[in-house]
C-alpha cells in the first residue's frame, strides 16, 4: 500500500448514544495491574480536569478496564507505552466526549518513541467516541507504529467538520501490521477510515484484518 488510501462515509445511521447518562458522573473502576482503582469523572464538561487523571493510569503493560459512565476531554490522550489495553464497559456504556478544544487526535496510540524493535501494541475498545462537539479537523483515533494491536466492540460516530476523520491509520515513523478490527462501527464522519502515510513512516500495513467494520 503507497500513498494514502481514503474511504468516505456520506452515509449516516443517527447519532451514537450512551444508555447510561443518567449515571455519567458515578464511579469509574479502572482496573490497572491487576489492581482496582477509581475515580468520579468531574463532570466538568471542558474536559479539563478528567483527560488529565487519565493520562496517568497509562503505563508500559498495564491494562486499564473502565466501567460505564462519561467522560469529557480537551486534549489528546496519548498512549506511547507497549502492550497498553484500554477496555471499556461497552459502546452504549463507556462514552468519550472530546470538546470544541480538539482540533486533533482524541486517542492517540503511536509506539515511536526508540528503535523499533517489533513493540507489540495493546487492545482498545468496549466504548464510543462521539465527535459531535469536537473541533474542527479532530480525528477520533490516530493509530500507528505498532504490530499486532487489537480494535474491538467500538463506535467512532460524528466526526463530521472539514479534515475530520473516524480513525487515522498513519504510519508516521515505522509500520503497521497484523492490525485486527472486530466489531467496528464508523458512524456518520465526514472520513470513515484513512491509512495514510506520513514523516519517515514505510507504506506497509500488511496484515491488516477486518471483521464486521
Amino acid at each position: 500500500l503507497g500513498g494514502t488510501l481514503t474511504v468516505s462515509q456520506p452515509w449516516t445511521t443517527g447519532p451514537a448514544t450512551c444508555p447510561v447518562d443518567a449515571v455519567a458522573n458515578a464511579t469509574f473502576n479502572f482496573i490497572k495491574g491487576g489492581t482496582m482503582q477509581s475515580y468520579v469523572p468531574s463532570g466538568d464538561t471542558s474536559g479539563a480536569t478528567d483527560v488529565g487523571v487519565l493520562s496517568g493510569y497509562f503505563t508500559s503493560g498495564d491494562p486499564v478496564a473502565v466501567t460505564p459512565g462519561r467522560l469529557y476531554t480537551d486534549a489528546v490522550l496519548t498512549v506511547n507505552a507497549q502492550s497498553v489495553s484500554l477496555m471499556g464497559a461497552g459502546p452504549g456504556a463507556t462514552l468519550w466526549t472530546p470538546t470544541s478544544a480538539i482540533t486533533g487526535d482524541v486517542l492517540r496510540v503511536q509506539c515511536e518513541t526508540g528503535s523499533y524493535v517489533g513493540i507489540q501494541a495493546g487492545k482498545f475498545g468496549g466504548f464510543t467516541i462521539d465527535g459531535t462537539n469536537a473541533g474542527t479537523g479532530a480525528v477520533g483515533i490516530h493509530y500507528g507504529d505498532t504490530l499486532g494491536g487489537q480494535f474491538e466492540d467500538l463506535v467512532v460516530a460524528n466526526f463530521t467538520s472539514t479534515g475530520a476523520i473516524g480513525i487515522h491509520m498513519d504510519n508516521h515513523k515505522y509500520w503497521t501490521e497484523r492490525t485486527v478490527f472486530t466489531r467496528i462501527r464508523l458512524l456518520n464522519n465526514k472520513v470513515g477510515i484513512e491509512f495514510d502515510v506520513t514523516s519517515t513512516g514505510t507504506a506497509s500495513f500488511e496484515h491488516t484484518c477486518m471483521y464486521s467494520v
